[in-house]
């Protein structure tokens, strides 16, 4: 069994890279083609300070604009308010409710307006709360 011809090998291992002798001028070299791109893409401060002035700003004015449609929703849903409160009065003073009569009649006209307009009203604040809940999203 000891035979002095036998050297032991590394036991499964395909190749060795040895990492005695490596250093900088060992590594292979960059292709010009994206020296000249890696040269291209180099940002100055003056620059990158641009992007993000450019970019505060878009984020200002996208912030002032959800802000303006959030106080346009509130207002439409103050007029739907008034609208809604207008029926429900005219519904209990036509079931008889108490404490009722000071509010004046509503024509069957008008009230089918009203109706309309809460209804076109929460049409219009949904879908603009849709299209805002897809743009965060």
């Amino acid at each position: 069994m000891d035979n002095p011809k036998h050297h032991e090998s590394p036991g499964g291992l395909a190749f060795s890279v040895p990492l005695d002798n490596m250093d900088q001028t060992s590594r292979a070299k960059i292709p010009k083609r994206l020296l000249r791109k890696r040269d291209k893409d180099r940002v100055t401060r003056e620059q990158l300070e641009e992007k993000q002035k450019l970019a505060e700003e878009r984020r200002q004015a996208q912030q002032d604009a959800k802000l303006q449609r959030i106080q346009e929703c509130q207002e439409e849903c103050r007029k739907m308010n008034m609208q809604v409160d207008a029926l429900l009065q005219q519904d209990a003073k036509r079931s008889g409710a108490p404490g009722m009569k000071h509010v004046k009649p509503m024509s069957r006209k008008h009230a089918a307006t009203l109706i309309n307009n809460v209804s076109q009203g929460f049409s219009k604040i949904s879908s603009n709360i849709q299209s805002d809940v897809n743009n965060i999203v």
